[in-house]
């Protein structure tokens, strides 16, 4: 099978969602699948670039356009290279800011579909539209309009054979488009150390880690006084680590959690080495993402691989009147004087790149 992935950026470790591409690229790549992909918009760049990619050591040719190019000028190239590969299958992978700065690609159905050819088409939502929330600003909330506009338009013009999102709740807010969405699940960046004896040695009981952006309105004040307040009673020895660019709320975190006698650690980026390190040796992992988006955390599913239970410290997230959706990722939801119930959390099923890959090229095998 030929299949050609589109995306805004494949800058390496730059752009989250081209990195997953490049990974499902090689996997595929490695089960012996002619995989190419596209980068339309790559801010990385001022001059067209062709090149071999790492695909998990799988080598895949990338088409790399610079976002400084004209939009015709990188129209054209596309559809020349494209029309080289004779791809079976088109996969985009869209993020509405990927393809327009300001996240309103508005002539991008049109666009696509110049690209596609014979081609039948796929696409992967990674992102929707923005002002869901009820407390959205105003802004948002019209950018959401327009934008949502925009994704009907993407889908009612190029009539994709398969559409497939990470997030149960971007499933139900697809769902009045046709084909239905289906469920194609995230998988871990961070590869799991394959050696024996990995773990950092720490001499704690409860060993918590906060990897990524750390989201606005966690109950980190709360949450840290309740695990000094069980350590007193217990005995236990209580630890946290924030891994990773944690965003403007590490400050607080370190604070509230400081303030109580807890100690921790801030170990900033890390290699992916130390990270998977770091994750096989805590108890815990710690989601600040919203429960109804937490199947789109790459944090959470990095934790998730290497064997870590949940705890959400996350803010309520979503419109009013919102329909109960139950996420496929099961996380311990923290309530003030509840933190030994959070501790049994419960362990959520691993889905690898291999996986996911599989479970692509079956979906896409169904129409061949």
């Amino acid at each position: 099978m030929r299949i050609l992935f589109i995306c805004g950026c494949l800058e390496p470790s730059k752009d989250g969602v081209g990195d997953y591409t490049r990974r499902i690229a090689g996997k595929l790549g490695a089960m012996g699948h002619q995989i190419s992909l596209v980068a339309l918009n790559d801010r990385f760049l001022t001059n067209c670039l062709e090149e071999l990619q790492d695909g998990d050591n799988t080598p895949i040719p990338v088409l790399r356009l610079p976002s400084s190019w004209k939009h015709q000028a990188r129209l054209t190239k596309a559809k020349e290279w494209i029309a080289i590969k004779q791809p079976d299958w088109l996969s985009l992978q869209f993020v509405p800011y990927a393809f327009h700065d300001k996240g309103i690609p508005f002539h991008f159905a049109k666009d696509f579909q110049t690209l596609a050819q014979a081609a039948r088409k796929h696409i992967m939502f990674h992102e929707l539209w923005i002002g869901i929330d009820h407390h959205a600003s105003i802004k948002e909330k019209i950018i959401g309009r327009f934008q949502k506009k925009i994704i009907k338009n993407i889908i009612q013009t190029l009539r994709p054979t398969i559409i497939h999102t990470q997030s149960s709740y971007y499933q139900f807010l697809l769902s009045e488009f046709e084909p239905l969405p289906s469920i194609l699940p995230l998988f871990s960046n961070i590869p799991l150390l394959d050696t024996a004896n990995t773990k950092i040695p720490l001499n704690y009981d409860l060993h918590f880690v906060v990897f990524g952006n750390i989201h606005h309105g966690a109950a980190i004040g709360n949450f840290s006084a309740d695990a000094s307040d069980f350590a007193k009673r217990s005995g236990n020895k209580v630890f946290l680590t924030l891994a990773g660019s944690n965003g403007p709320e590490k400050k607080k975190w370190i604070r509230e959690w400081s303030r109580h006698g807890n100690p921790y650690s801030d170990e900033g980026r890390c290699s992916t080495e130390k990270l998977s390190n770091l994750f096989l040796s805590a108890t815990h992992g710690i989601s600040t993402t919203p429960s109804l988006l937490i199947e789109k955390s790459g944090a959470v599913t990095a934790m998730i691989e290497h064997g870590l239970p949940i705890i959400s410290l996350a803010r309520e997230w979503g419109p009013k009147n919102m329909p109960h959706i139950a996420p496929s990722i099961i996380s311990s939801k923290y309530a003030i004087g509840k933190f030994e119930e959070c501790l049994s959390s419960t362990l959520n099923p691993i889905n690898t790149t291999h996986d996911v890959a599989c479970q692509l090229l079956l979906d896409l095998s169904k129409f061949d």
